[in-house]
């Protein structure tokens, strides 16, 4: 059996993403996307930063453009989304509104 069909729904019930209401999730070394995508699918008020290595978000890019999210228009969807090529052990700052991952936020932000 697929490992992410065990995982998803866990990602998608066990967080609880409604309660962010339109902030900024950072997805460091999002892979594939595949997860952020389908978060964002039944969240698409939160806006989305995909993070991972250059050559990594080009793919992403790609199975994003297969699987948008929509919303009132894709211009609007498009501003919230970004797709951002950097090492993924650079530095990457964040405001206090900026959720880096579910795990790390819990810990960082007590939620």
């Amino acid at each position: 059996m697929n490992i992410k069909r065990l995982t998803r729904a866990g990602l998608l019930s066990d967080y609880p993403w409604a309660e962010l209401g339109n902030s900024t999730v950072v997805d460091v070394g999002c892979g594939p996307g595949d997860s952020g995508i389908d978060v964002l699918h039944e969240y698409p008020q939160l806006n989305w930063i995909f993070q991972d290595f250059g050559h990594v978000i080009e793919q992403v890019k790609k199975v994003y453009s297969n699987n948008p999210v929509s919303t009132d228009t894709e211009q609007s969807r498009l501003s919230l989304v970004i797709f951002k090529g950097k090492s993924i052990m650079a530095a990457s700052p964040l405001s206090s509104r900026t959720i880096s991952s579910p795990m790390s936020a819990r810990a960082t932000y007590g939620i």
